[in-house]
């Protein structure tokens, strides 16, 4: 599903993973979430499914957000556009939930530059044949414990930071919260900016 939003402002962009437990245990949390003053695109990972699977839709628009799975917003300001797609979680078959990775990603415009939110990193193999200029993903924790990395690494192409693959760069965060144990060593927490800049060329 694609549709066209003509702002491009300051977002926010969330690849997964909000819930590591049921939503009624963390209300309180959640509640604090809806002051965001920003938009919000969010889309779900592995954690989200398992957790609220069936009310993922409803708690993410209760918090305002926008759930970005398995679609496509074009924004524009002016002369300028950039489509902002979505994927569900690579796990989304067990819960029932069908990914059209492909035919997502061939109605995107090759004209205008696009960013993909993907919770997990491998999802990099999607964008070999489609017009994705940033592919923007979590998962990892970074590791969250070191050396657990190097074991990350065996399931994933990239483990943290920002990365270049064919065409397409990737960014990958090592996240916010923690998983299991409430604990990190050398892989620690982030929230990123990222500021887009126009690739300007000069004609001499």
């Amino acid at each position: 599903m694609a549709s066209k939003i003509c702002r491009l402002l300051l977002k926010i962009l969330h690849t997964g993973d909000l819930f590591d437990t049921f939503p009624s245990k963390i209300r309180a949390h959640l509640d604090i979430l809806k002051k965001i003053k920003h938009p919000v695109y969010f889309v779900s990972g592995n954690h989200d499914l398992l957790f609220t699977c069936k009310a993922l839709s409803h708690e993410i628009e209760a918090l305002g957000f926008t759930r970005l799975d398995n679609r496509v917003l074009t924004f524009c300001r002016g002369d300028d556009r950039l489509q902002l797609a979505g994927l569900s979680d690579s796990f989304s078959k067990y819960f029932g939930i069908k990914r059209h990775e492909k035919e997502l990603l061939a109605n995107l415009n090759p004209n205008v530059p696009s960013i993909l939110l993907a919770h997990q990193p491998k999802d990099i193999r999607f964008t070999k044949n489609a017009s994705i200029d940033l592919q923007l993903s979590g998962h990892t924790h970074g590791g969250q414990i070191y050396p657990f990395g190097y074991i990350v690494r065996l399931f994933q192409p990239y483990l943290q930071g920002l990365h270049r693959d064919g065409k397409t760069q990737i960014f990958v965060t090592t996240g916010y919260g923690s998983w299991g144990l409430n604990f990190r060593f050398r892989a620690p927490s982030e929230i990123v900016i990222i500021r887009l800049t126009k690739d300007e060329h000069v004609e001499h």
